[in-house]
């Protein structure tokens, strides 16, 4: 008698060798955005967002700097750079650069590292060069996201924080995770857990070190980063948008996290280039 297993069976006598529970975890990738431009110069300052980003430049003569430490980006790699990474970035030529902002559910440790160069070689190099060739469609977002995965392979697990193994704790991550906008009390999270409200607040700083009105808080401010960052979005819009009863009591809370209030953060955003070229593309 056999148990199946997608398309095989598996004999039970052999299941200890046939059968290997790998406890799938949910990364919840999420582009943001992704484009090809070319850049007469790249002299930009303080480029730390809440965000991943994954950059390949057709050429050389491009380098990012941050703690103190130059790292010239070579054509032959992918780069990573973490959220919240403080680093400029310079240019001594014109080149092509290509790069991807995106998430990850899965949380960089502060200070684990710094900008990470990835090989460009065998399935990241093939799936590349099937992206350059590929026109705009849901195929070229598979292939985006293969290769943003393929580069995040390559990290060490001990750059991340360790996942939250106790369920409960999951269900309330999750649910602030996912709706940050929504009016969450100890209660409607407690019921989340499965657990007694009484015993939840105190309960979930034990686990993850902030309670839960912080840990809702700061949710609530990275995903009003990213919309200042990404879209043109009235501030007022936002502010609603993440939670917050009105701009006075957002621009509170974005200046106390964030050191500058969320028209600053906007100013201080990359501007884009003053002019498309031809070979520009938004993927």
């Amino acid at each position: 008698m056999g148990m199946e297993a997608g398309n095989e069976f598996v004999h039970k006598t052999n299941m200890s060798a046939s059968w290997r529970d790998w406890g799938l975890v949910d990364i919840g990738l999420r582009l943001l955005v992704a484009r090809r431009q070319y850049l007469e110069s790249w002299n930009l300052r303080g480029l730390a967002a809440p965000h991943w980003r994954l950059y390949q430049n057709g050429e050389a003569g491009a380098w990012v700097s941050a703690g103190g430490r130059r790292t010239v980006l070579e054509p032959d790699r992918l780069w990573l750079v973490p959220p919240e990474l403080d680093f400029d970035s310079g240019s001594s030529r014109p080149f092509t650069h290509f790069y991807v902002h995106f998430l990850i559910r899965p949380v960089w440790k502060a200070g684990a590292g710094g900008v990470l160069g990835v090989p460009l070689d065998g399935e990241l190099r093939r799936d590349w060069v099937r992206l350059e060739r590929c026109e705009v469609s849901w195929k070229s977002s598979c292939l985006l996201e293969r290769i943003v995965l393929g580069a995040l392979a390559h990290l060490s697990a001990e750059g991340f924080e360790p996942e939250e193994r106790d369920a409960r704790a999951r269900e309330a991550i999750r649910g602030m995770t996912n709706d940050p906008a929504r009016a969450w009390t100890n209660a409607a999270l407690a019921r989340e857990a499965g657990m007694h409200p009484h015993a939840f607040a105190r309960w979930f700083k034990l686990r993850t070190g902030r309670t839960p009105r912080a840990f809702l808080l700061d949710r609530r401010i990275q995903e009003a980063c990213l919309l200042l960052h990404h879209t043109e979005r009235p501030i007022e819009e936002i502010a609603a948008r993440t939670g917050f009863c009105d701009r006075y009591h957002f621009s509170r809370a974005f200046r106390a996290r964030r050191g500058m209030g969320p028209a600053a953060f906007r100013r201080n955003r990359p501007a884009p280039p003053l002019e498309r070229r031809a070979n520009d593309a938004v993927f």
